[in-house]
């Protein structure tokens, strides 16, 4: 038995140094090409035409028009080859009289030559005409299936080899674009990106680049896009991500009435939901039937149902993550929009063009109106409600590395409730009840740009909510003695909170998020 084992490795290491010594007499074989530059599709041609060997290689796996220029000093075929397909992600493959380019996971080099050296291109993704950030808007190099996505605040950093690369700028609802970016030192470049929201044909292809490319884990997150959100069925005129949220699996609306959401067996409490960082305590007005986020002043939502990085710490079932618009930095824009539950405003443009802009968007109910009519029926009854929500926020430019923004929310939901329960004559007692609820919240954040690899982002937060509750109960007698009781409770939570948060890329495959902060809580 172990003579059988030992014939069987001395025949596989012969069947190894053949192929090596094959592979090797093939590649030194003497060529001449009198082509001196040229794209690498028409030099490989030449090169197979001009040598007894047949080549294979997939379109998609090479920059096929790149072009090349030789140097002179060739002298064989593996001369040639090493010199065209230099910094192309292939290796190269002999199989008897066949030389076959097998994709590969890094860049082709000459043999004994230094490792190339990679450089890092950042800059930002946002929309153009308007100036928004991007968020987790794709960046990524089809040919080495090396990318990233873009953070909270439209930045990204991607670290190539030297060399020509055709970089893709994808996000969803926009048109892709391509740019041609040659990598011989550290560059920064600023992306606009154009809606695009026609239907064209889908192709489905396993190998799709996008799909390949080395991003952020998103195990369980789902990021709504604000141009779907808009075709979805609406209830009273009002679209609301939290209500779409609902729609995804995992996640459910409870009861009809019930504030909240549960996602996977979960508790409604169970849920962060922030609102640019800040957390927000109450998300809901009318008993949960519309949610306090605006739809018209929403830049991007996301909903992560599980696997949370560690920087959002305090739930167990869910994150939902809201970002409000930065404002047009280019022009004037207004929107006005009327519902059966509710009527809106929202203004934003530049206060300093490609400086300094700001947003600002208002809306309220029409409840407490429409039900005046309804209340005469029901004699010296008197009842009311309506809720308001108003976002501001201001974004300014500080310089090429350095960007502020303030922010801001507050939403309010009040109930009143106003019964005569006696009259007669000049004699009067009323019972006059009000329950008030609502949020405040504050941001101001700091963006800086440390260098190709490292991004910061400063974030001072102040966040309250609170409950409050007054009944007066008031007779009056003939106009001689008038005796009112008097009395409520109120009850709020409030956090002071500040937080560093650094995002650094030392290559395609990673990304390490490290900080620190600080929160105090003040309950009453």
């Amino acid at each position: 038995m172990a003579v059988r084992q030992i014939i069987i490795i001395f025949l596989s290491m012969l069947f190894v140094a053949g192929n090596l010594v094959g592979q090797g007499q093939i590649l030194d074989q003497p060529l001449k090409l009198q082509a001196q530059s040229g794209t690498i599709s028409e030099l490989l041609t030449e090169i197979e035409a001009s040598s007894d060997v047949r080549m294979a290689w997939a379109s998609n796996q090479l920059r096929e028009d790149r072009k090349v220029r030789l140097t002179g000093q060739e002298k064989s075929l593996g001369d040639y080859l090493y010199t065209v397909l230099e910094g192309e992600y292939v290796r190269i493959v002999v199989r008897r009289n066949r030389v076959i380019l097998a994709q590969a996971g890094k860049p082709l080099q000459l043999p004994g030559t230094p490792k190339l050296r990679n450089w890092t291109l950042r800059g930002q993704v946002r929309e153009k005409g308007s100036g928004e950030a991007l968020i987790a808007a794709a960046v990524y190099d089809p040919v080495s299936k090396q990318g990233t996505y873009t953070n909270d605040f439209g930045f990204f950093s991607l670290s190539l080899p030297k060399g020509i690369h055709q970089i893709h700028f994808q996000y969803v609802g926009y048109a892709t674009q391509t740019r041609i970016i040659d990598f011989d030192q550290a560059l920064e470049i600023d992306i606009q990106l154009e809606t695009d929201l026609e239907i064209e044909t889908i192709e489905i292809n396993s190998s799709d680049a996008a799909q390949d490319l080395h991003g952020p884990t998103l195990m369980g997150r789902h990021t709504l896009s604000m141009e779907k959100e808009g075709a979805l069925p609406v209830l009273l005129g009002e679209a609301d991500i939290l209500k779409t949220m609902q729609l995804l699996p995992g996640v459910h609306g409870g009861m009809d009435g019930a504030a909240g959401f549960f996602v996977r067996g979960g508790g409604a409490d169970q849920n962060l939901i922030n609102l640019d960082g800040v957390p927000v305590y109450n998300a809901s007005h009318l008993i949960g039937i519309v949610s306090v986020f605006n739809s018209v002043a929403i830049n991007s939502a996301s909903i992560q149902k599980g696997a949370f990085p560690a920087r959002y710490s305090g739930r167990l079932s869910s994150l939902v993550d809201v970002h409000m618009k930065e404002g047009n930095m280019e022009k004037f824009e207004g929107e006005v929009g009327m519902g059966l539950l509710s009527s809106r405003l929202s203004i934003e443009g530049p206060i300093i063009k490609n400086k300094t802009s700001f947003f600002l968007s208002g809306r309220r109910t029409w409840l407490d109106l429409l039900a005046i009519p309804v209340q005469i029926l029901f004699g010296n009854a008197r009842a009311g409600y309506f809720f308001h929500d108003l976002n501001a926020k201001i974004n300014h430019r500080i310089s090429k590395n350095d960007r502020i923004f303030l922010s801001g929310y507050l939403g309010r939901d009040k109930f009143r409730l106003r019964d005569v329960y006696f009259q007669r004559g000049a004699d009067t007692g009323s019972d006059n009840t009000s329950l008030a609820w609502g949020n405040q919240i504050a941001s101001l954040r700091w963006n800086h740009i440390f260098g190709p690899r490292l991004f910061a982002n400063t974030t001072l937060t102040y966040s309250r909510f609170d409950f409050s509750i007054l009944q007066e109960l008031t007779q009056n007698a003939d106009s001689s003695w008038f005796q009112k009781l008097r009395f409520g409770s109120n009850a709020f939570i409030k956090d002071w909170a500040g937080r560093v948060d650094f995002d650094f890329y030392p290559n395609p495959n990673h990304s390490i998020h490290f900080g620190g902060g600080s929160i105090y809580h003040n309950f009453s």
